[in-house]
C-alpha cells in the first residue's frame, strides 16, 4: 500500500523549510520514519510518496550511502541510506527475510526528487514545535535541521534540501 502527497497546481513544491516559522506554528506535521532504531520526522510538504522499497541497482564507484538507482513511476530515482552519514547502525540487506521490509520515502527539494531508504514509516505525526537547533557536522551537516517534541519523544527533523545537497559530496560522477 502506498501513500502519496499530491503535487501542488503548477508543479512547484515548497519544502517544509522554505518557511522559517513552520515549526513554531501549532500543528506542524510530518511523516515519522525510523532509521537505525532512531525516529526522525520528514516535514509533510517535503514528502512526495511513501512506498515499499523497490529493487535498487547499485552504481559502482559511489559511496556506501548511495544505494543506487530505482525505477519509481517510470523515472530513474537515486536512492540513499542516511544511516551511515548520521552515524546510525545499519541493518542487513533489504532482501534478508529476518529484516522487516524497508520503505522508500520519496522527497523533493529545489526541483530534485530523491528516494530515502527508511527502516519503517510511522505515519503522520504532530509536533509541538521546535525544541532547538541541532549542530550536525561532517557529511551529515544540513540533514538534521531541528529537533521537535512529538508527544513525550524528542525527534530530529530531516531536511529534503539537505538530502539533495549531498550531491556536493559526490564530485564528478
Amino acid at each position: 500500500m502506498a501513500a502519496s502527497v499530491p503535487e501542488p497546481a503548477g508543479g512547484s513544491r515548497r519544502t517544509g523549510y522554505d518557511d522559517p516559522d513552520l515549526l513554531d506554528r501549532p500543528g506542524f506535521r510530518g511523516i515519522g520514519v525510523m532509521l537505525g532504531g532512531e525516529r526522525y520526522l520528514l516535514p509533510l510538504p517535503d514528502v512526495v510518496h511513501i512506498a515499499v522499497m523497490p529493487e535498487v541497482t547499485r552504481v559502482p564507484g559511489l559511496p556506501r550511502w548511495v544505494l543506487g538507482l530505482a525505477n519509481w513511476r517510470g523515472r530513474v530515482l537515486a536512492v540513499v541510506d542516511l544511516r551511515t552519514l548520521l552515524g546510525l547502525p545499519g541493518v542487513a540487506s533489504h532482501g534478508d527475510p529476518d529484516v522487516p521490509a524497508a520503505r522508500l520515502a520519496v522527497v523533493a527539494a529545489g526541483g530534485i526528487t530523491v528516494g530515502l531508504r527508511v527502516d519503517a514509516v510511522g505515519g503522520v505525526l504532530q509536533a509541538a514545535g521546535s525544541a532547538g537547533r541541532v549542530p550536525v557536522t561532517g557529511g551529515a551537516a544540513g540533514l538534521v535541521v531541528d529537533v521537535v517534541q512529538v508527544g513525550s519523544e524528542t525527534v530530529g527533523v530531516l531536511s529534503a534540501a539537505g538530502v539533495v545537497g549531498l550531491r556536493s559530496l559526490l564530485g564528478e560522477v
